[in-house]
């Protein structure tokens, strides 16, 4: 979970705790890459908000895919002109939240794409 808010990356990365998963938490995307590469397996979803200082969402899910290009990751944002192009919005492994959004909305879409990465991965 990347947001460079601290209530929202708590209240977030809280949620995807209740629906099960570990959670890993960066304060902006410098932070992510380090700590991404400290771990042993990719994350089933990134969970990153689009701005940020110094390295946005959009970017760092660009840098990580280079090494994983398989990466499943969920764009949010509080701004609603700083959307996904739709290159971004058309690639399976990519959905995207307008801030704030419902549990349901937010668990419904974690769903997809860990469904969706799931059957990228060889078998």
């Amino acid at each position: 979970m990347v947001d460079d808010e601290a209530v929202v990356r708590d209240l977030v990365s809280g949620l995807l705790k209740k629906l099960g998963y570990e959670v890993e938490q960066a304060e902006d995307g410098t932070e992510a890459l380090v700590k991404f590469n400290q771990l042993e397996q990719p994350p089933a979803v990134l969970v990153t908000d689009i701005v940020m200082p110094e390295l946005g969402g959009v970017q760092l899910a660009q840098i990580l895919r280079q090494s994983h290009p398989q990466l499943c990751v969920l764009f949010v944002s509080s701004y609603p002109d700083k959307k996904l192009g739709e290159e971004e919005l058309a690639n399976p492994h990519n959905a995207y939240l307008a801030k704030p959004f419902s549990l349901r909305n937010f668990a419904a879409a974690i769903t997809r794409l860990v469904q969706t990465g799931s059957s990228a991965q060889p078998g």
